[in-house]
């Protein structure tokens, strides 16, 4: 195989893809978590020569297309140790390539790694903010490093196959370990039978099933506003946690409380029946009580990455004729030349945490009718 340039290899990377804390309440020391794969080992072997693809590299995709889904992130960039060798490996995870091809790529990463020292671990790490947070053991049986929070282990016997993870309770739960865990058996299994990545099913048959048979599709629904659903819960059940984010947990009563705020003041800012509310937000409880928020004010939540190019948000916002958008401090202060195009624009820029703090916590039980607009979302294209 032709060993591409490093800067060829880890064109374009962004920094440690690692899952965020679920907000649970953290526990302390390490605990271990093993799930066999339903596949088995044979399945895999059988596959990897058939295709004459090496076995590491097939894990390590399984990995990356795990770990890019779970965190819902645009790529997956990572450290595994491969014959004894630590590799960073970066995968875009591009769902009009083939499974095969992916593999192929990786095994790009894990060859530089033992083959060539300048692909060491350590200089990548060093020039691309990679501190082994989470890692991937291919040997089976490496130490995990100072830095590692998060190891899984690929244990093969025989016929056998499992994910043994080991992991710091105070940086991840139980929860969130089962899950990458879990979604790597199915990942694994998927590979097997699927020609394209956008082919690959995320959903484990458990987890689909539970999905599907979760409500009682026979019970009559009741038609009320969207806001209702959190609003009446928050009646019924205050003090029952409604909202696990990484910055803070919020009850049924603190969340509607918040949502009303931000309700209140935006109809005090010209908000009515299908407004559309452009919401910028960063992935934490804001994104939620905005969303709430621009729905009890009974207009319609319309999305933004907050790191979109600002020309791309200034064509949402002409495009959707929208002149309200609520967003944090945080983000204000990240993108001032975008907040002073907004403002040149006409558009009205609202502090979700300013209005959290000062609007009225009351609700505003607004009328709004069964097929209004409740929502507009502009894709990237990809997804469209």
């Amino acid at each position: 195989m032709k060993e591409r340039k490093l800067e060829e290899l880890f064109l374009e990377c962004e920094e440690e893809t690692v899952p965020l804390r679920d907000g649970g309440k953290a526990e302390s020391g390490w605990k271990k978590h093993s799930v066999c794969v339903s596949a088995g080992f044979s399945a895999v072997r059988h596959f990897c020569e058939k295709n004459q693809l090496q076995i590491p590299a097939f894990f390590a995709t399984v990995f990356g297309m795990t770990l890019k889904s779970y965190t819902a992130s645009e790529s997956a960039f990572f450290p595994c140790v491969n014959q004894g060798k630590k590799a960073a490996v970066w995968l875009r995870i591009d769902g009009k390539e083939t499974v095969l091809s992916e593999i192929g790529r990786c095994e790009e990463y894990l060859h530089a790694a033992v083959k060539n020292k300048d692909y060491s671990y350590e200089k990548i790490a060093g020039d691309r903010n990679l501190s082994g947070t989470v890692c991937l053991d291919l040997d089976g049986d490496s130490r995990k490093g100072p830095e590692t929070r998060l190891m899984i282990h690929v244990i093969t016997a025989k016929d056998t196959l499992r994910f043994e993870c080991e992991y710091d309770a105070g940086a991840f739960s139980e929860y969130t370990v089962k899950g990458i865990a879990r979604m790597m058996d199915n990942v694994t299994g998927e590979f097997l039978t699927k020609t394209l990545l956008g082919e690959v099913c995320l959903t484990a048959k458990e987890d689909e099933e539970r999905i599907l048979n979760q409500y009682d599709t026979a019970v009559p629904y009741e038609d009320k506003p969207g806001y209702r659903h959190l609003q009446d819960s928050a009646a019924k059940y205050p003090e029952r946690t409604a909202l696990v984010a990484v910055d803070r947990t919020l009850t049924y009563k603190e969340l509607n409380e918040e949502a009303n705020a931000l309700g209140h003041v935006l109809r005090d800012n010209g908000a009515d029946i299908e407004s559309k509310i452009a919401v910028l937000a960063d992935r934490n409880s804001y994104g939620y009580v905005m969303r709430e928020g621009a729905l009890k004010s009974g207009g319609a939540f319309m999305p933004i990455d907050p790191e979109y190019p600002e020309e791309r948000i200034m064509y949402i916002l002409e495009d959707s004729k929208c002149t309200l958008l609520v967003t944090t401090k945080e983000i204000m202060d990240r993108r001032k030349d975008l907040m002073a195009a907004l403002a040149a624009a006409g558009t009205t820029v609202i502090d979700v945490t300013a209005a959290v703090r000062e609007g009225s916590r009351e609700n505003l039980n607004i009328e709004v009718p069964g097929d209004a607009l409740a929502y507009v979302i502009y894709t990237s294209g990809s997804t469209g």
